[in-house]
């Protein structure tokens, strides 16, 4: 099966942008089945027909796990690479980073020998002192046909293709929307499609400065833009570089994806996993009954199989973590994360029996700040949420728990990748 996506896939890439979507553990970016992974392989394969490949991941750390594993062994030279706060030999707490270009550490190491799979740290432990390390990287990365990065490295690849690991977190933060209920009765607005609402709007506007149009206008320009319950959503592409043919990787595709000019392909999962979804609790920042949370808490983690010996992992933010330390000193058999760290995307926890995801899981300031750009946090969350659940590699004998109201109102999405249950504490 794998070498038949990975033939659509590379013939997708001869003529547009392709996205591949697949259940999480299948073995896309991370270990699946016979301990490889779809993207390496194509990586390889792209290099061998002499293209240069650029793979960029939302952080260092996943490509730091992989490495030894899987990057170390490809049979074509790669380099993995890392930014001038890593690499800086003086730091930038005590060399701003604006004085790079006249840092006089840039200069060459005579005698330096690069391994053909090079990674960042081996500039670091192998080049003197009076050398920069992130310098050599630079001037290295031309001799290399597979370069890996993290997102902010994105314009610093030439390459012919681009690999975007967890393409999600680079579309996600981007997605705006407006409600069209007032504007549909104010002007009687067609909103059966996105051509007829931007067509509408369009006309509007030549007789009407309303900001509201204008501000719906702006959204119906974004590179995706799709219609749902009456709520218009746009997603820009502008950080994606146009010059490039791109491959994204990616358990949950945003809704709306892919976009126009992309092929799309998809793996379904031979079997969904099962999730249980309690929608009789609102989790508020504005409103927390600490006595009520904590008492809703401990139902859950009871239902959750607690007092079974169970390992339990819980994603939550802060002020949720705070009442689930209490409840901790009961059980120790539960783990509370961090549901915007590190676990929320490419890092596994296999050793557990069940994930509960409370909602929210995004930090109130993080919430803030993209309604301050409008830009729909509820999205984010709901990605966010689905990733973290797929941490503990749901399967027939273990369990994924989402907890909160909000997770109702977006049934449909996640049961692209689970079979959900709803269920009342």
């Amino acid at each position: 099966m794998k070498e038949e996506i990975k033939r659509k896939v590379l013939e997708g890439l001869q003529r547009n942008n392709v996205l591949l979507s697949a259940p999480m553990g299948w073995g896309k970016s991370v270990d699946g089945p016979g301990q490889t992974t779809l993207g390496a392989e194509i990586a390889e394969e792209l290099a061998k027909q002499g293209r240069r490949v650029g793979y960029i991941t939302p952080t260092l750390t996943l490509i730091d796990k992989k490495w030894e594993q899987l990057w170390s062994r490809l049979n074509t030279s790669v380099i993995a690479t890392a930014g001038a706060s890593v690499l800086c030999a003086r730091g930038h707490r005590y060399y701003p980073q604006r004085y790079c270009h006249h840092c006089n550490l840039r200069r060459w190491a005579e005698g330096i020998d690069p391994p053909p799979q090079l990674h960042y740290s081996w500039l670091k432990e192998s080049l003197p002192e009076d050398v920069c390390p992130y310098w050599i990287q630079e001037n290295l990365m031309s001799r290399y046909y597979v370069k890996l990065g993290h997102f902010g490295r994105l314009r610093k690849f030439k390459v012919d293709i681009l690999i975007i690991d967890e393409i999600h977190e680079f579309v996600v933060p981007e997605i705006r929307q407006f409600d069209l209920t007032e504007l549909r009765e104010k002007y009687t607005l067609d909103a059966s499609n996105t051509e007829a609402l931007k067509e509408a709007v369009e006309m509007l506007l030549l007789s009407h400065d309303d900001e509201d149009l204008w501000v719906v206008y702006d959204i119906l320009r974004s590179d995706v833009v799709w219609i749902e319950d009456d709520v218009v959503y746009g997603a820009s592409l502008r950080n994606m570089p146009r010059d490039t043919r791109i491959l994204g990787l990616t358990a949950t595709p945003p809704p709306g994806w892919p976009p126009e000019g992309w092929e799309e392909v998809r793996v379904e999962p031979e079997r969904k996993p099962v999730a249980y979804a309690f929608t009789d609790y609102e989790w508020r920042y504005d409103r927390l009954d600490e006595l009520d949370a904590s008492y809703y808490l401990t139902e859950l983690l009871r239902w959750a199989g607690a007092s079974t010996g169970f390992r339990i992992a819980v994603f939550a933010t802060t002020s949720r973590r705070s009442l689930l330390e209490d409840l901790k000193q009961r059980y120790d058999n539960i783990d509370i994360y961090d549901a915007w760290g590190r676990y929320r995307i490419g890092v596994d926890l296999p050793d557990y029996d069940v994930a509960i995801v409370l909602w929210p899981s995004l930090h109130i300031s993080v919430r803030r700040y993209m309604r301050s750009r409008g830009v729909n946090p509820d999205i984010s969350e709901l990605v966010n949420a689905v990733q973290l659940s797929g941490r503990i590699r749901p399967g027939p004998d273990k369990n994924v728990v989402f907890a909160g109201t909000r997770f109702g109102k977006y049934w449909d999405y996640i049961s692209q990748f689970y079979e959900l249950k709803e269920v009342k504490l």
